[in-house]
């Protein structure tokens, strides 16, 4: 199981998700002037006229798709990836080691 088995899952998945905001300091800037202007202001009422929902959901997709959450993501489905196979070869490698072991002893002993 190799790490680009692990990601795939995941990028498909993001990319489902993910489309790219541009402009986001502009964004930034026109939902921070009326923040300022409104204070008070219900947010339906004063940001989403300036800035869509979808494209606050958009921004916030972008930025789990190029952040840690992503590499966190990853790391969670490799991690479950790999406990799973080495959970099913442990009682495999115990038996290996145990006769290895055995046959190390008993060498030593008719030695």
């Amino acid at each position: 199981m190799n790490l680009v088995f692990c990601q795939s899952p995941v990028n498909q998945q993001l990319i489902d998700e993910f489309k790219k905001v541009s402009g986001k300091t502009g964004l930034l800037f026109r939902i921070a002037e009326v923040a300022i202007a409104e204070p008070n202001g219900i947010i339906e009422q004063v940001i989403f006229p300036v800035v869509s929902r979808q494209t606050l959901k958009n921004l916030v997709a972008e930025y789990k798709a190029t952040s840690t959450a992503y590499r966190r993501r990853v790391h969670n489905v490799v991690r479950a990836s790999f406990a799973g196979h080495y959970r099913r070869m442990i009682p495999q490698l115990l038996e290996f080691v145990i006769d290895e072991r055995d046959q190390i002893y008993f060498a030593q002993a008719l030695a």
